[in-house]
């Protein structure tokens, strides 16, 4: 969610990479992009799946714009110290009372159990990252592990930076872009994705809108959801958690392979509605309205 744009934008920028890279666009899966507005969907996912009671949701969404408002300082002023703590009281107020609630709560899926770590056995990847013939071939020579600590905190200023700001000038250039979600993980949930990619700024917000959401398909069974307009599209993976290619790999390879073909995911082409629906529950602008979405 910040690295995938961040770099796709220096390469669209920089006139040395445009002579060697044919760039046509992004896709981002499961990603934490504009956590201003993420952090906002904690508790209505986590209470749409049970993970945390009624009035434990009322209290977050109660604080929520305090959360909202720090992060959002982070972006305009950018001090390190500040972007800190504000990540901080964000994950203190919209994250750890599910966690309370949910003791062993698997934040990747939440219909498992966290085993591990970092919840999953990567155990054949670090074997195979630490081949020397792997390594050679990379050009590395320091031990891979799955989670350097030390770079976590060195990171912690930019956790709270947003990083959709690029991705309008590339949908202008004519770039496509993906956003895609796992509707069973919690910590970059669809819910906070779509959010935020409603209330992107751009040429074709309006028609973006009123955009239906279209049936996905794969071998003829119900693989998720996918809205598109212009080039950008949102695609909801069914039953799949942060992890789209482990959780569904038959699924994830039709969406990636059928998004670098340039082809449609649904059976036809995203339509916009006649008339503009009485009530889209995701699109709210400018700000999260948190309090909205839940009554």
């Amino acid at each position: 969610g910040h690295y995938v744009p961040a770099v796709a934008y220096q390469i669209f920028k920089s006139k040395m990479l445009k002579d060697k890279v044919d760039f046509k666009g992004l896709a981002i899966g499961n990603g934490l992009t504009v956590p201003s507005i993420q952090y906002g969907a904690y508790p209505i996912f986590a209470r749409e799946h049970d993970l945390i009671s009624e009035e434990t949701k009322d209290r977050m969404v109660a604080i929520a714009p305090v959360c909202q408002y720090a992060l959002e300082a982070c972006d305009e002023y950018d001090v390190a110290f500040e972007c800190t703590l504000a990540v901080m009281f964000c994950q203190a107020t919209m994250f750890s009372p599910i966690m309370l609630e949910s003791p062993g709560l698997n934040v990747y899926d939440y219909r498992k159990q966290c085993e591990g770590e970092m919840c999953y056995d990567f155990s054949l990847a670090e074997e195979y990252l630490n081949r020397p013939d792997v390594q050679k071939a990379l050009g590395v020579s320091k031990a891979w592990e799955q989670c350097d600590m030390s770079v976590h905190e060195d990171m912690m200023s930019d956790w709270g930076h947003r990083f959709d700001t690029a991705i309008p000038e590339l949908l202008e250039a004519g770039k496509r872009v993906m956003i895609y979600a796992g509707d069973k993980d919690v910590i970059c949930n669809e819910i906070g994705n779509r959010w935020w990619v409603d209330q992107m700024e751009w040429s074709g917000s309006k028609s973006w809108a009123v955009a239906k959401d279209q049936p996905w398909e794969v071998d003829e069974e119900q693989a998720g959801t996918v809205r598109t307009f212009g080039g950008l599209s949102f695609v909801s993976v069914a039953d799949a958690g942060h992890m789209v290619p482990m959780d569904k790999p038959k699924q994830g390879l039709h969406m990636i392979k059928a998004f670098l073909d340039g082809r449609e995911l649904a059976a036809s082409e995203t339509e916009a509605a006649k008339e503009m629906p009485t009530r889209n529950e995701f699109f709210v602008h400018p700000r999260v309205n948190f309090r909205q979405m839940t009554e």
